[in-house]
């Protein structure tokens, strides 16, 4: 189940913000951003909303009440992966020599022209 805080954090760290990043573009204080992450502040006001969804480039049901939204729909929307997926993967580049990083490349790169691979 995710909350609104936990959206708001994977948001910013997927788009490698900090904290006080994110608040210089909301116009808000590093510590709001805390307390948003941890769901101290739950509610949030509508200007902060619209940046947010202006920024992230998401829809504003994202962050209002999540708990509510199935979680594979959340997931849909934000194309979560979790961190420990991305570790792996790193690492899994980080043992090939450059012949196989400059392979695992192209493949992405040929993949990605399949229109069968591409989200709708």
């Amino acid at each position: 189940m995710y909350t609104t805080g936990n959206v708001i954090k994977f948001l910013r760290k997927k788009h490698n913000l900090t904290q006080k990043e994110l608040g210089d573009i909301l116009g808000v204080e590093k510590s709001a951003i805390q307390k948003y992450e941890k769901g101290v502040i739950t509610n949030l006001k509508i200007n902060t909303l619209k940046k947010l969804c202006e920024h992230f480039g998401v829809q504003p049901w994202i962050f209002v009440q999540p708990e509510t939204i199935p979680a594979n729909e959340i997931e849909d929307t934000l194309d979560i992966y979790t961190l420990a997926d991305f570790e792996r993967l790193r690492d899994a580049i980080n043992i090939l020599n450059p012949t196989g990083r400059q392979k695992i490349f192209e493949y992405i790169i040929d993949i990605s022209y399949n229109k069968n691979n591409l989200k709708e």
